[in-house]
């Protein structure tokens, strides 16, 4: 029987995948079903079709999974901001655990993973002190999953009550402007005050630099231990993808007569970075920033073998040339920080790849998990990976 789109079938749903979505295998295809959940029983209607697969939204829940919950958002049905309230948080936790693992297989097989936690948020409601709202005729909120329909909300159930406070007086200043769209930031400042712009303005200040504040701490504590748990200190600390400076600070700070070299391409975090340094009375031999392409840094700089590199990209990873690099420098170790365990595995196989060309051996020595974004399918990874030659 061939599957076509607005087809209705029951499915049972087998896993989450990468993405968020449950995967389920019917009649030899295999179909991805948002905010379903492992072991639900579906009637699904296909939305969309692919070479190898399909799309396809909940029509009716026939038999609720055991690890399903009633999500506490009265939005979330139709909200396209998080894609995983429906499930318990345990459930979350555990998924996102397994999730990592079988995306490191699945780039890097036969390859050693070590045992790792995951380390639960402070928070798991009340986290987020950034959203990106948009305005459509006066009507605020977020867009529905996958469409660019509007969902106009009152309250975001993981945005922090302080910002959320200021959401009345957000709006009204908007409509004060006769703005009758956009899309803008809106978020606390360093002092805890709600601050929103525009989205396309260039901003001074941009807040916190993680959008979960109170489990970045513990992303910086544990990125302290794993930088001083090493037989030499480093002659140089590199914090590549650098962003305003949210680790290489703290690092600065720990390892006070080692010099800290900060690449961020983005020029308003790479000047906000300066102006810290500055403020810190950091001298240019204590702190550097570049504010440069890491590709084309990488190019350029001559990496000695007993510095400490910190990578920490955005979502879509790192470039080819900077594994590349990492690989030809034969450093001892470096420490890779992502938000994406997808392109974090990928990126790993092409430093392997290149690594083992040279007889080199190299693995994860350590891999912590840190949920960083309860409620979605996103986590956040802080791994060592460590060079025999």
């Amino acid at each position: 029987m061939k599957i076509s789109v607005g087809d209705v079938l029951e499915i049972k749903i087998e896993k989450m995948v990468a993405g968020g979505s449950g995967l389920s295998r019917h009649q030899n295809a295999v179909i991805f079903v948002p905010k379903s959940a492992p072991g639900d029983t579906l009637k699904v209607e296909i939305t969309e079709a692919k070479k190898n697969f399909y799309f396809a939204r909940i029509l009716e829940i026939l038999q609720p999974s055991a690890e399903r919950r009633v999500a506490p958002c009265p939005y979330y049905s139709e909200c396209g901001g998080c894609d995983w309230q429906h499930l318990e948080e345990t459930s979350q936790l555990r998924i996102k655990q397994q999730l990592i693992r079988e995306t490191f297989s699945k780039f890097l097989p036969g390859e050693f993973l070590p045992e790792f936690e995951i380390r639960p948020s402070p928070k798991s409601f009340r986290y987020r002190n950034r959203i990106q709202p948009k305005n459509q005729n006066s009507h605020f909120g977020f867009y529905a999953q996958g469409t660019h329909n509007l969902i106009e909300i009152e309250d975001c159930l993981i945005t922090e009550e302080k910002l959320m406070s200021a959401w009345p007086q957000f709006k009204k200043e908007i409509l004060d402007k006769k703005i009758p769209r956009g899309r803008y930031e809106f978020y606390l400042d360093e002092n805890e005050e709600p601050r929103w712009y525009e989205l396309g303005e260039e901003k001074d200040s941009q807040g916190f630099s993680q959008v979960n504040r109170f489990q970045n701490d513990n992303l910086i504590l544990e990125l302290l231990n794993y930088s001083q748990d090493f037989p030499q200190k480093p002659s140089r600390i590199i914090d590549l993808y650098a962003g305003a400076g949210n680790l290489s600070f703290p690092l600065s700070e720990a390892f006070k007569k080692t010099s800290v070299i900060a690449v961020e391409k983005h020029l308003g975090l790479a000047q906000l970075a300066r102006k810290r340094a500055e403020m810190l009375k950091l001298s240019p031999k204590q702190f550097e920033v570049f504010c440069a392409d890491v590709s084309l840094f990488m190019k350029r700089f001559l990496l000695q073998k007993n510095d400490l590199v910190i990578l920490d990209p955005p979502r879509i990873g790192t470039e080819g040339l900077v594994m590349k690099a990492l690989a030809a420098a034969e450093i001892p170790r470096f420490i890779y920080v992502s938000c994406n365990p997808v392109t974090w595995a990928r990126d790993l196989k092409l430093f392997y790849d290149q690594a083992q060309l040279q007889g080199l051996k190299p693995r994860v020595e350590k891999l912590l998990a840190l949920d960083m974004f309860p409620q979605t399918s996103h986590v956040e990874l802080l791994s060592e990976v460590r060079i025999d030659s």
